[in-house]
């Protein structure tokens, strides 16, 4: 990992959608992240904003339904071949995209 998980912060919510309204109620922009959604995962806007949240379900099931209706994106990992990664590949390349340009740099470096 590199020590990329001392540099983010991680919540662990009793009550899942109270949580996420609270979330969006501040301002972060929440992403719910699956196989079958159509948008394809792009660096979180604007450029430099670090209030964002990446919401994954579980394996087979997927994100719940009460947590896709709360968020503002619903992306997925393009993919040319197969049906779909599991969810800790799936993930990591989620964060690796919508953090790109969170330290404000342009060229995504």
């Amino acid at each position: 990992s590199m020590g990329w998980m001392y540099h983010m912060d991680f919540h662990l919510a009793e009550s899942l959608p109270e949580t996420l309204s609270a979330l969006k109620a501040s301002g972060v922009r929440l992403y719910a992240a699956d196989s079958h959604f159509k948008e394809p995962v792009a660096p979180h806007k604007p450029h430099g904003d670090p209030r964002w949240a990446l919401i994954v379900g579980h394996e087979d099931e997927g994100v719940s339904s009460q947590a896709e209706q709360l968020c503002d994106h619903r992306v997925c990992v393009p993919q040319r071949l197969g049906e779909s990664l599991n969810v800790a590949h799936a993930t990591a390349i989620c964060l690796y995209e919508l953090s790109k340009h969170c330290d404000g740099n342009e060229q995504g470096t």
